[in-house]
This record gives C-alpha cells, structure tokens and sequence, in this order.
C-alpha cells in the first residue's frame, strides 16, 4: 500500500497530497469523509466526488431480459420489506 503524508499547518489545515488527489480525482469543493478507527488509531479517508451514476457500468447487474418496469420496482421492494420483517419477528420470538 503507498504511503503519503501531509503536515497540519497553523490554521489547523491538511494539505491532500497530489499524488492522492490526482489519483480520486478531487477538485476544490470536493467532499471527502474521514473515519477515525480509536482501536488502532487508524483514519479512512473516503472521497465523495463520484456520483452512483458514473460507477453502474461496473456494478454487473443482473438482466431480466427487459427494461425494468415500476412495477418490477415496486415487487421487489415488497419482497424485501416483507423479508426484514420476517427477519425482525424471528428476532423477537
């Protein structure tokens, strides 16, 4: 895993690297989400400039062999509501 590293400054401001903003992309205005681990003292940074949108080529869905009516949305939704709350009657008994 490479390593980089980035000096707080007296305004209390982290510079990103080049190397790691060239790499996610990141422009200015750009959000990015740290999640601090206490257990080993670990933060995860997550950069948030990527629409669900631009990744769906790769998500390999798969095809029913049509487009997806509203109605196909509606029953699978059902599907899964129905599934949690089997799911969270079983967990009470």
């Amino acid at each position: 895993m490479p390593h980089y590293e980035a000096r707080m400054s007296s305004n209390d401001e982290l510079t990103i690297p080049s190397a790691v903003r060239d790499h996610f992309d990141l422009k200015a205005g750009d959000i990015v989400d740290f999640y601090v681990d206490d257990a080993d003292g670990s933060v995860r940074m997550l950069a948030r400039n990527k629409s669900i949108f631009d990744s769906l080529d790769s998500l390999k869905l798969p095809s029913i062999g049509r487009p997806v009516t509203q109605e196909d949305i509606d029953a699978a939704i059902a599907e899964e509501m129905e599934e949690q709350e089997r799911r969270i009657l079983g967990q009470r008994r």
